[in-house]
């Protein structure tokens, strides 16, 4: 798919949506980083603005953070990586399974943001 009509597909995807862009599910590794903890986690939708991520630890909103991505469903491959730096949004305790959050990514630089379209593309129905 061209990534003209990816960007169609992805516009159109859900129409009742508010959001800046199309979330698609995936179930990704992931590290935050908040000033000196490093918090392992994993995402569970993603969007070129934002994620959804599974934590142990409760993050607080409006908190700045710093985010791997780690880019590949397969779990020994480290070299498809994207870091990006963001904010939380918000956080909903999970019973008995830690907390999910949603972030906000602020700044990303080029090549993380080609490769996350790169693999956003790659979730996307054909079509």
């Amino acid at each position: 798919m061209t990534e003209k009509k990816c960007q169609d597909h992805e516009q159109s995807n859900r129409p009742d949506d508010r959001r800046a862009a199309p979330r698609f599910d995936c179930a990704l590794r992931t590290e935050l980083r908040l000033g000196d903890n490093l918090i392992p986690g994993s995402v569970s939708n993603l969007s070129v603005v934002g994620a959804r991520v599974d934590v142990a630890t409760q993050l607080e909103e409006d908190a700045e953070l710093e985010m791997r991505l780690y880019l590949s469903m397969d779990e020994s491959d480290d070299e498809d990586v994207a870091v990006v730096a963001g904010s939380v949004v918000w956080t909903l305790a999970v019973e008995g399974d830690g907390f999910m959050s949603g972030l906000r990514f602020e700044i990303m630089g080029p090549h993380e943001l080609e490769r996350l379209r790169r693999f956003l593309r790659s979730l996307a129905p054909p079509g």
